[in-house]
C-alpha cells in the first residue's frame, strides 16, 4: 500500500478514535434499547425488558455491548471500523480493484469516521455484511459449495447482529442459481447454512415469545411501511399490546394496506429509496452537542458529500467493470429491498458504504496497486 492510502487510513482510524472519545456515548431510540438489553445480560437476567423476554431485536449487538459496556463499546467499534477498512481492501483485492483506493475512502467517509461514537449495531454489522459479500465474491468465482455455505454461515452471523441482513440470504441465492452447473446444490448450501446458523435463536423465540419468528419488530415495522396511510419514511403508529401482539398486529396492518392499494409496494419504492439520499439524521442530529459549536449543516453536508461522491463514485466502476460487479451488486439491491419492504432512512444506507468503496476503485483509471 503507498504513503498516501497509509496516511488516508491512519487519519482515519484516528479520526473515528477522536470521535468516540469526544462526550459520553449519546443513547437515543434504539440505541437506548440496545443499552438497556446489553445491561440485562450483564446483570445474568438474560436477554429480557422489564416486560420479560424480547425478540424485538435480535441479539448479536447487545451481546456485544455486554462484552465491553457503554464507554468500552465506542472504543470496540473503533477497532470494528479499521476491521471493516481491511475487509473492503481484501475485497477490492479479490475482484483486481485498486485496494489502497477502496480502504482510503472506506477510512475518511465521514459517516464511518463518526460512526463509532453512536451505540448502534451498524457498527458490528458492517464488517460482517463486507466479510460475507467477500465470501460470495469468492463463491462466484469458484462455485465452491463451501463457500456458498461460508457465506450463507456469515449472512446468517450478519442477521444475529442486525435482522434487516436476512435480506443477503436472497444476494445468495440469486448469485447460486447463476452458478452453472450446480445451481440447486450451490442454492441449497446456502439456504441450510444460513437457516442452521439462525436456528437456535428462531427456536428460542418459540419457547419464549411463543413463535418461531425472527424479530418482533418486523410487524411494526410492516405496518409503517405498507400500513394505511405509509409515506416512504418513519411515522408512528397506534398499535397497542404486549410485544407479540403489536408484531401480529401490525402485520395484519400492511395486509389490510396491500388490500386495499394493491401497488402501494411498487408505488411507494421511490419514496422510500430517496431517503437513503438524504442527509445522515442517524448520525448528526444526536451529535451536535459534540459538535463544540459546530453548526449543524456542516456535518450534514459532510456525510452527504461523502456519500454522494462515494455513490456516483460507486456507479461509475460498477458500469464499467459490470463482469466483476455483479456479487457486490446483489448484496446492494437485497439491502435496497429491505428497504422498500419496510420503510426508508437515512442510516439504512451504512451498510452499502462499504461496498460502493470497493465498486468506485474498480475503474482502471486508478492504475493498479504497487
Amino acid at each position: 500500500m503507498k504513503l498516501w492510502a497509509r496516511i488516508a487510513v491512519a487519519l482515519g482510524m484516528l479520526a473515528r478514535l477522536a470521535w468516540a472519545l469526544a462526550a459520553p456515548p449519546v443513547v437515543f431510540d434504539d440505541a437506548a434499547g440496545y443499552r438497556d438489553l446489553a445491561h440485562s445480560l450483564r446483570a445474568g437476567h438474560g436477554y429480557a425488558t422489564a416486560a420479560g423476554p424480547t425478540a424485538y431485536w435480535t441479539p448479536g449487538w447487545p451481546a456485544w455491548m455486554a462484552l465491553f459496556g457503554d464507554r468500552g463499546v465506542a472504543l470496540a467499534s473503533v477497532a470494528l471500523g479499521g476491521l471493516t477498512i481491511a475487509i473492503v481492501w481484501r475485497l477490492a483485492r479479490e475482484l483486481d480493484a485498486r485496494a489502497e483506493v477502496a480502504a482510503a475512502a472506506c477510512a475518511l467517509v465521514p459517516s464511518l469516521v463518526m460512526l463509532p461514537g453512536v451505540l448502534l449495531s451498524e457498527n458490528l454489522a458492517l464488517p460482517l455484511v463486507a466479510l460475507a459479500t467477500l465470501a460470495l465474491v469468492r463463491a462466484a468465482k469458484t462455485r465452491s459449495l463451501a463457500r456458498f455455505a461460508l457465506f450463507g454461515a456469515l449472512a446468517a452471523v450478519a442477521t444475529w447482529v442486525r435482522e434487516s441482513c436476512a435480506a443477503l440470504a436472497l444476494a445468495g441465492a440469486v448469485i447460486a442459481l447463476a452458478s452453472r452447473p450446480r445451481r440447486a446444490q450451490s442454492l441449497a448450501a446456502v439456504a441450510l447454512a444460513f437457516s442452521l446458523v439462525l436456528a437456535p435463536w428462531v427456536l428460542r423465540n418459540r419457547a419464549e415469545m411463543g413463535r418461531a419468528t425472527l424479530t418482533t419488530s418486523a410487524g411494526v415495522n410492516l405496518c409503517i411501511g405498507l400500513g394505511e396511510g405509509a409515506t416512504g419514511g418513519y411515522r408512528a403508529t397506534t398499535l397497542e399490546g404486549g410485544e407479540l401482539e403489536r408484531h401480529e398486529r401490525g402485520v395484519r396492518c400492511a395486509e389490510d394496506g396491500l388490500r386495499r392499494h394493491p401497488l402501494e409496494l411498487v408505488t411507494l419504492a421511490p419514496a422510500k429509496l430517496s431517503r437513503l439520499l438524504v442527509w445522515d439524521d442517524w448520525v448528526v442530529d444526536d451529535f451536535y452537542a459534540r459538535a463544540r459549536g459546530l453548526p449543524l449543516f456542516v456535518l450534514r453536508a459532510a456525510c452527504d458529500l461523502g456519500w454522494w461522491l462515494l455513490l456516483a463514485a460507486a456507479a461509475w466502476g460498477a458500469w464499467r467493470e459490470r463482469a466483476k460487479s455483479g456479487a457486490i451488486l446483489a448484496v446492494c439491491a437485497a439491502v435496497a429491498l429491505s428497504v422498500v419492504v419496510g420503510f426508508g432512512n437515512g442510516r439504512f444506507h451504512a451498510p452499502l458504504l462499504p461496498l460502493l468503496a470497493v465498486l468506485a476503485a474498480l475503474h482502471k483509471c486508478y492504475g493498479r496497486d504497487s
